[in-house]
């Protein structure tokens, strides 16, 4: 259990498999929209969950191989939903995402900050990285964006 800010307790879970990835999709079509960047069709992705009081609250998606390098573990998108943001969901869920990824001992990279809801989740990536010693490499979009305080 990790817990966010004001006494709540979130459940941090990593969706593996066929099974699990059924259940998400079935879980988050019962509670209804919330998510714009989840894609029930691309199966290649993975996630990690958020969940309070048995409802997704948000949520992590990487690739285990890059679609830019196999060699890297890509984060795809992370998002909240909106009546949890700014309560130290997304921070719980960068740091799950961080020690998994460093019991790997591979590298992250990403390219999406701007569109796929990790504006503002630069610094804490760098952080956790950073606390895990995981080399994180930004890409195109990412590192512009990243490099101008004026986009986060």
């Amino acid at each position: 259990l990790w817990g966010g800010n004001k006494g709540n307790d979130m459940l941090l879970d990593m969706v593996q498999g066929e099974a699990g990835l059924t259940r998400l999709k079935q879980r988050l079509q019962a509670q209804g929209g919330g998510f714009g960047f989840y894609n029930p069709s691309d199966d290649r992705v993975h996630y990690v969950v958020a969940t309070e009081n048995s409802k997704i609250v948000g949520l992590l998606g990487f690739l285990e191989k890059g679609d830019y390098d196999p060699d890297y573990i890509e984060l795809v998108f992370c998002e909240v939903h909106g009546g949890h943001r700014r309560k130290g969901v997304a921070g719980g869920l960068v740091d799950e995402f961080m020690t998994m990824v460093a019991a790997r001992a591979m590298p992250v990279t990403i390219t999406p900050y701007e569109d796929d809801g990790v504006v503002g989740l630069q610094p804490l990536i760098q952080r956790y990285a950073s606390q895990h010693g995981i080399h994180v490499h930004e890409q195109g979009l990412a590192r512009d964006i990243a490099s101008d305080p004026n986009f986060w």
